[in-house]
């Protein structure tokens, strides 16, 4: 089992889970919403992230000790959230965007938040209720 501390492990799941597939400098980008904001996720992208830290070693119970530790707020995804996330399919689709992605931005339109991403297909949907916001320009 890999151990997580404070300075360095703990910030990379929240990295990556908030802005889905982010690495390296789009980390400090979101170090800035970690710092300034109420971060939300939702328990789909929890579990992607877990699991491929999981595969790597990490105690999955780890990683959730270090997104209660930062503050982010987690999400279930109950009916209402599959309902809303599916109607969001035929909107993506033709972007390439997985379970996981439309799970995050059906969650950013539910708490009338911005969905932060650097995964520039993100900015290609085009609805008023969900803003994307790019962390890597």
């Amino acid at each position: 089992m890999t151990q997580m501390n404070a300075d360095t492990k703990a910030t990379e799941p929240a990295t990556y889970m908030i802005v889905r597939g982010v690495s390296g400098s789009a980390g400090l980008g979101v170090r800035k919403y970690l710092e300034t904001a109420q971060v939300s996720m939702s328990t789909v992208n929890f579990c992607d992230v877990a699991g491929k830290l999981s595969a790597s070693g990490v105690d999955c119970g780890e990683v959730q000790s270090a997104l209660h530790g930062m503050g982010i707020l987690l999400h279930a995804f109950d009916e209402a959230a599959a309902v809303e996330t599916a109607a969001l399919r035929p909107l993506t689709d033709q972007y390439g965007l997985s379970l996981g992605d439309r799970a995050c931005l059906s969650l950013a339109k539910r708490l009338h938040a911005p969905a932060v991403t650097a995964d520039k297909q993100w900015s290609f949907l085009q609805t008023p209720e969900i803003k994307v916001t790019q962390i890597r320009v």
